[in-house]
């Protein structure tokens, strides 16, 4: 069970260019999807549930469509050096969407950060054991469209990023392949860009098919 709270999991990307090392992004794993009606309470977190109430979140208990939510937490994010939000997202029209094109990249404050999707795989792709990849391009087509054009989306060398959850267990075998290598034909083709697609790829060992993505992480 995810904790409430922002800091979940952090990610650094660092980018080489001729030969030199740029400063490091950090990033941080950001979960928009607490508030009532479609998205998760408090009453889900670990917290509640246990019997000291000293240790709530900084602002308190809060709504992901709150304007002074997010304004607290980047100015969080950049008192911890954080400048990237990984946006978990489940699927257009779902609580996250609207609450990352709505309330997160519209924010006035939005442009003190940089954002990625991490890409919910476990709820649009169907059980790992048999998955299906129906919904992988009309998916990247709603990003495209919606999402990776604003301005303050973290694009490397003009490619926006995706952070794909369970990448070791979903593209891991020749039937994923195919479906990243359809997918990145298809943006190709119809939006002119490659998706820069960063993959959990590493846990323990290194699952198959690492070189089909562009950057591996041991996110777990």
């Amino acid at each position: 069970m995810k904790r409430h709270s922002i800091l979940i999991w952090s990610l650094c990307i660092c980018c080489t260019l001729a030969g030199q090392s740029s400063a490091a992004t950090i990033g941080a794993y950001y979960y928009p999807w607490w508030g009532p009606n479609g998205g998760h309470t408090f009453s889900q977190t670990l917290r509640d549930h246990l019997p000291s109430a000293d240790q709530l979140p900084l602002i308190g208990k809060y709504d992901n469509r709150d304007f002074w939510t997010t304004a607290a937490h980047i100015d969080q994010s950049l008192a911890a050096n954080v400048s990237m939000w990984s946006l978990s997202w489940w699927g257009p029209s779902s609580f996250e969407d609207g609450i990352i094109r709505d309330h997160i990249l519209t924010h006035p404050l939005a442009s003190r950060l940089k954002y990625t999707v991490h890409y919910e795989s476990t709820g649009r792709l169907g059980p790992s054991s048999s998955p299906n990849y129906a919904n992988l391009i009309p998916d990247f087509r709603h990003l495209a469209d919606h999402i990776f054009s604003d301005p303050n989306y973290m694009r490397i060398d003009g490619r926006p990023v995706v952070v794909m959850y369970l990448s070791r267990v979903f593209f891991d075998d020749p039937a994923g392949w195919t479906a990243l290598s359809n997918l990145r034909s298809t943006m190709q083709t119809e939006y002119g860009f490659d998706p820069y697609i960063i993959g959990d790829h590493f846990f323990n060992t290194m699952a198959a098919g690492a070189a089909e993505l562009d950057a591996v992480t041991a996110f777990d």
